[in-house]
């Protein structure tokens, strides 16, 4: 449930927790039956968040561009909860 595309705007989401974040990238990991983990660079059009740091719950709203996973929005959301 967490890797979906929307067609009307061709992004897809992934949603997990943040194990990694720097200026530059974004490392988001999901759990689960079959765990996986996700790189993605941070389009220049993203801006950090203030609550959004290593062990916050997220949805990452991405495309690939240039064979790179691009993060273009995150969502963060309080464990179990709705997004915030």
């Amino acid at each position: 449930a967490t890797t979906s595309t929307s067609k009307r705007t061709g992004y897809h989401q992934f949603s997990g927790t943040v194990v990694a974040i720097d200026g530059t990238s974004l490392t988001v990991e999901k759990g689960g039956k079959s765990p996986k983990q996700m790189v993605f660079a941070r389009a220049a059009s993203l801006r950090p968040g203030d609550d959004l740091g290593k062990d916050s719950h997220v949805t990452v709203f991405w495309r690939e561009e240039g064979g790179k996973a691009v993060a273009h929005r995150v969502v963060t959301r309080p464990e179990g909860g709705t997004p915030r």
